[in-house]
């Protein structure tokens, strides 16, 4: 009896010990997650609150006055939210955040806020225009107790002229530009000249002021607005600013030189940040730097490169205006680019190299989505050195300079498809140097000024096949399938004649269109080229190959060229590419030669894309036809986020054509998934498939 009670007891004692356990357990997760939610802290920052000092506790009736005094106080998962106003401050983070608990930068929602890395520069009419009357030349000297780091007045402008400088001056916030002589200054508005001998700074403007109402000028004093010291920081949001007027370098050789890739918003070498909803102007060089930034620590701290650098997610903001270029990042994995719209970049017009809308080096596994790439004087996107399973998809390139998208240095695999690029200026829509195992594929291509795709090897390079080996460059398993070319002015296509047999270059279920624009009314049609270098491939072989399928009745004999002058420019039509390549087999090839001339197009087949709408006008969709295009390495959807089948497709980045007359098309905004989807099994599809 007493053994039964004992057990009962026991019983009894060991449930309730399980249940006030289990209990203390859920006690102390809950009071875990409390203790979690209880250490996340919304810091207040307000510049114009009446009380606002750095000496308050950070809330809403006692706000910060300075971001930077938020950033120091803040821990993993804390937020710091900025109400309106002008900041000139360099923003230092301290501290990252943590995988769920990242430290959130942002602007209130609704209200402008502004971080400068200038300041207000007071000036007087200069010697010969001071009087009452208003003028619009102005002076004054420029103190070197501006610059509390480096003074950007002293400082070379890398890949420019002697004399130009790193230093940037404004007029109601808008860049002025800087000339090298008087001469020069006194006969064109908006400029500036410095003196370096006695810091004199003169402004001529493009309105003239008097001197009871002077104008409102301002000078760079600060590379970066928004940057940490320390290198490789995580898990930081920045979300909702304005950020212009920085002072940095041209990235001229950044991986081995001291002008390294340094934006005014900056992640230094960091991993896991969000930016998303900035806008990102008026830097003297580069806007936003998202990689490695460069072997030198520009902040002079000597701190080597992290690992782990990546995996950023950019999205939604405007990146304008910038002096060299938009966006950069060198050594990076895993980040996700979306839905930007990156304008007028390369505004200092630099020719040397790393200027682009986008210009990435070592994007490994990281996607460019759904952005608006749009009248950049330089390279739209512009992936370099090593894009292992990188993704270039769906975005509107248009009006840029060089070309639309290009792709140097690897052996991939690489995806671009379904993007939009036209009207490219001294280059093409999409080009490739020293490039493998790229896959090109729906994308639509119109009115570019050389080819539609350009494929060549110009080097003897090698790159670095991310297994501690390295290989030389070539062109070989390219893929050029499912495209829609349109009035590219020099042709639709070139491709390096084969050098060696396992070159495997494929082109074919493509839609080639000419003769929509005016300007091809009595010229050739269609148009391919094969290129190739010189040290490799005998001329006189191209020759020898054309006049054997002439003579065996393969080509028409009234199509039969002038082989001396043919040697010159190795050009082909459509059947002789057939023939001597066996590309574009399965390709349709629509003659638009037919129909009168009506608003500067051919009537018949008449297509009309926008730059500034954009907007897509098509008079006649007949000519748009299904194909049995291959699939895609990966899952993909169209233009509009139609996902694309295993059934016969359009070629081209639409999948919704009607089956007859019209559209009228607007492109943008586009909604995409901006959930990056990884790319990390596309080396293995994609040897599977091809």
């Amino acid at each position: 009896m007493l053994m039964r009670i004992d057990r009962k007891l026991l019983r009894s004692v060991l449930l309730f010990s399980i249940v006030v356990a289990f209990g203390g357990l859920l006690f102390w997760g809950f009071a875990a997650r409390s203790i979690r939610a209880e250490t996340s802290h919304l810091w207040i920052v307000a510049q114009q609150h009446p009380a606002a000092t750095d000496r308050n506790p950070g809330t809403e009736t006692r706000p910060l006055r300075t971001i930077n005094e938020a950033a120091k106080r803040a821990k993993p998962g804390d937020t710091i939210r900025v109400h309106a106003g002008i900041y000139r401050e360099r923003v230092v983070p301290q501290r990252g955040g943590e995988p769920e608990r990242p430290i959130v930068y942002e602007a209130f929602p609704g209200e402008a806020v502004v971080m400068r890395g200038s300041d207000p520069w007071s000036a007087q009419p200069t010697p010969q225009t001071r009087s009452n009357a208003p003028t619009a030349e102005w002076e004054g000297r420029v103190s070197e107790r501006l610059f509390s780091r480096t003074d950007p007045f002293t400082q070379q402008l890398e890949r420019m002229s002697p004399g130009y400088l790193r230093a940037q001056v404004f007029d109601r916030s808008q860049p002025l530009r800087q000339v090298l002589d008087l001469e020069t200054f006194h006969a064109q508005p908006g400029t500036w000249f410095f003196d370096p001998s006695t810091r004199q700074l003169r402004v001529h403007l493009d309105r003239a002021y008097s001197t009871s109402n002077p104008p409102f000028l301002e000078i760079s004093t600060r590379r970066a607005v928004f940057a940490p010291e320390k290198r490789g920081l995580g898990y930081i949001h920045v979300r909702g600013f304005v950020m212009e007027h920085g002072a940095n370098p041209f990235p001229s050789g950044f991986w081995r030189s001291r002008s390294t890739q340094a934006g005014i918003l900056s992640t230094r070498s960091g991993h896991h940040w969000v930016i998303e909803r900035n806008t990102i102007r008026y830097a003297k060089s580069l806007g936003l730097d998202c990689g490695s930034e460069g072997r030198y620590d520009i902040d002079g701290l000597e701190q080597p490169i992290p690992e782990g650098v990546g995996y950023h997610v950019v999205r939604d903001n405007m990146i304008t205006d910038n002096g060299c270029g938009g966006l950069a990042g060198w050594k990076q994995t895993g980040s996700f680019i979306a839905h930007n719209i990156i304008e007028r970049n390369n505004r200092l017009g630099f020719t040397a190299p790393e200027t682009g809308g986008i210009k990435v080096h070592e994007f490994i596994d990281g996607q460019i989505v759904g952005n608006v790439i749009r009248n950049n004087e330089c390279f739209g996107i512009w992936v370099d050195n090593v894009y292992r399973g990188a993704r270039v998809s769906r975005n509107l390139v248009l009006n840029n300079r060089g070309a639309g998208i290009f792709m140097e240095m690897g052996g991939g695999p690489a995806l671009v498809d379904n993007n939009i690029v036209a009207f490219t200026s001294l280059g093409e829509g999409i080009y490739t140097h020293d490039a493998s195992g790229v896959t090109v594929a729906h994308n639509w291509l119109q009115g570019n000024t050389h080819f539609g795709v350009y494929m060549r090897t110009v080097t003897d390079r090698q790159f670095d096949r991310g297994d501690g080996t390295r290989e030389e460059v070539a062109t070989r398993g390219q893929r050029i399938f499912g495209n829609v070319f349109i009035d590219n002015y020099r042709g639709h296509l070139s491709l390096p004649y084969p050098a060696e047999p396992d070159t495997d270059n494929r082109s074919n279920y493509n839609l080639f269109i000419n003769g929509t624009v005016w300007q091809w009314e009595g010229q050739e049609p269609h148009r391919f080229v094969w290129n190739y270098r010189s040290e490799h491939v005998d001329r006189e072989r191209l020759v020898t190959a054309l006049r054997e399928a002439f003579d065996r009745g393969d080509l028409p004999i009234e199509d039969i060229p002038n082989f001396d002058r043919w040697r010159e420019n190795l050009s082909l039509s459509l059947s002789g590419w057939r023939v001597l390549t066996g590309n574009d087999r399965d390709s349709v090839a629509p003659l638009v030669r037919e129909g009168e001339v009506v608003n500067g197009a051919i009537e018949k087949g008449a297509i009309s894309l926008g730059t500034f709408t954009p907007n897509l006008e098509v008079g006649d969709v007949s000519i748009f036809s299904r194909l049995s295009v291959p699939p895609l390495p990966l899952p993909s959807s169209d233009f509009w986020g139609t996902p694309l089948t295993e059934e016969a497709r359009f070629p081209g980045p639409f999948q919704n054509w009607p089956r007859e007359g019209e559209v009228h098309w607007h492109l943008w905004p586009v909604e995409i998934d901006l959930v990056p989807s990884t790319t990390r099994s596309m080396a293995e599809t994609y040897e599977n498939q091809t």
